[in-house]
């Protein structure tokens, strides 16, 4: 059994599914579940005409929806098992490796597909990059 479970989360259809298998290898009531997501901030916002003001409010509504669904997923595994949630932004890949190292977890669990189009071939370059360079063994878990 594992005590520290990363779960990085891209929201998609799969997550659930991620989860229950998060949960049926944690080691019961004090394990804990990290549960990440990582907002990619891949573009340029000054063609949009937009303040740092209007770009920061942006980000705010953004990180606090984020917050939103995190504390959804989290609770599923309500009193069975503690969890931690994580909001980073820049790269999924290398946010997913560097949390699993900070935080000393025993397991990563992952989706496999990401949401649609070019979220899947990103999260398929996530998956490999976290396979490759993850400091514990690290879980993949099909979408339906």
């Amino acid at each position: 059994m594992f005590e520290r479970v990363l779960v990085a989360t891209d929201f998609g259809p799969g997550v659930s599914v991620a989860v229950e298998h998060a949960l049926a290898l944690a080691g019961g009531a004090d394990s804990v579940l990290h549960f990440l997501h990582v907002v990619e901030e891949r573009f340029d916002h000054s063609g949009y005409g937009l303040d740092r003001s209007a770009i920061a409010l942006l980000q705010e509504k953004l990180r606090l929806a984020v917050e939103r669904q995190l504390r959804d997923q989290a609770a599923q595994v309500a009193g069975r098992c503690r969890a931690i949630l994580d909001v980073r932004v820049g790269v999924p890949a290398e946010e997913i490796v560097s949390a699993a190292q900070r935080h000393h977890v025993d397991l990563i669990v992952m989706g496999a597909r990401g949401k649609a189009g070019v979220h899947r071939l990103l999260l398929g370059s996530t998956v490999a990059h976290v396979l490759r360079y993850a400091p514990c063994p690290t879980l993949t878990v099909a979408g339906s």
